[in-house]
């Protein structure tokens, strides 16, 4: 075999064999590190980004604009919603594939996904009811009626209380899951969007975009125990356990307001790039994780030091909101 023979096969079989290594090397290793899930509404794509590398590893085609995602248990699906294509779709995190997609009767925006149970909530904005869904033939179980744009959604880690964010109405409703009874209906501020859960469960934080607050909530007693003044057009919330504190997405204010939740008040807001609006913790990396929308980047800040590290520049504009790290 002469010399250009040889580096025309080489030339080939590196091109061939190339994507179907970083296939399967990402299909293996995609439980073993936090991976951040992007949601990319102009290509109908998530972009799978490695946390310790801070590199892109995949791009998976979906069949639809993406809305929302949720990270199921176990880390074997993500579920994604499309309020243009009215589906629900389900991301094999193993083979990287679209495993499911299902039509829905309605309007399908904020989802979450049960930490106990197979089973996904959906909202409808629009016909104001959360669905219940069985994952495991994607059947509906039962619809919840809720309030008035429901916009988003979180259940607590013991899948006993769901958590119910109605935009126009300015409150949050609180539902038993194991009877389907409203337990409560809690007036927020204005135009409330975001909602996080404290690690332990024992606090609710919401984010009201008109009134430029966090409303705390204390779950046992279902009522509101302080609120705090942060930046513009609050968006979503991370919670620091161990740091005692949160910080939030300042959509139009370009900034990440930290909250001290022993002092109940703001102590710092920190620049990041165009339009932030999810946030993401990783504990075990101090750090957290701020997708920029407009900015097509991903603002790094140290947990300690309450910096900015490192922007991670992403090859379009994204969208996140809720926990859209794998952990």
């Amino acid at each position: 075999m002469n010399d250009v023979i040889r580096e025309q096969l080489r030339r080939w079989l590196f091109c061939f064999l190339r994507p179907i290594c970083v296939l399967l090397c990402v299909s293996f290793s995609v439980h073993g590190a936090p991976f951040a899930f992007l949601a990319n509404n102009t290509n109908q794509t998530i972009d799978i980004l490695d946390i310790a590398s801070r590199a892109i590893v995949a791009t998976v085609q979906l069949p639809a604009s993406p809305t929302r995602i949720a990270i199921g248990r176990g880390n074997k699906e993500v579920f994604v919603t499309s309020e243009i294509n009215k589906s629900i779709s389900t991301l094999n995190t193993n083979s990287l594939e679209i495993s499911n997609s299902m039509p829905f009767n309605g309007t399908p925006y904020a989802i979450a996904a049960d930490p106990i149970r197979d089973r996904i909530y959906v909202t409808d904005r629009l016909r104001n009811i959360v669905g219940a869904f069985d994952t495991t033939d994607y059947s509906k179980i039962y619809d919840l009626p809720v309030g008035d744009s429901p916009t988003n959604i979180v259940i607590n880690a013991t899948a006993t209380r769901l958590f119910v964010v109605n935009n126009k109405d300015n409150n949050v409703m609180v539902f038993d899951l194991g009877t389907r009874r409203l337990l409560a209906t809690i007036s927020v501020g204005n135009s409330p969007i975001g909602i996080t859960l404290s690690q332990d469960g024992t606090r609710a934080f919401i984010a009201n975009t008109e009134s430029q607050s966090i409303s705390v909530i204390d779950v046992r007693a279902l009522r509101v125990v302080f609120n705090v003044k942060v930046g513009h057009h609050p968006q979503a919330i991370a919670h620091d356990p161990l740091r005692r504190r949160i910080l939030v997405t300042n959509r139009i204010d370009e900034t990440v307001s930290v909250v001290s939740l022993n002092s109940r008040r703001e102590v710092i807001r920190i620049g990041v790039g165009l339009a932030p609006t999810g946030i993401d913790f990783v504990a075990g990396h101090r750090e957290y994780f701020v997708v920029n929308e407009k900015g097509s980047s991903i603002s790094i800040i140290n947990a300690n030091a309450l910096n900015v590290t490192a922007t991670i520049a992403l090859p379009r504009a994204t969208h996140a909101f809720g926990h859209f790290i794998m952990q």
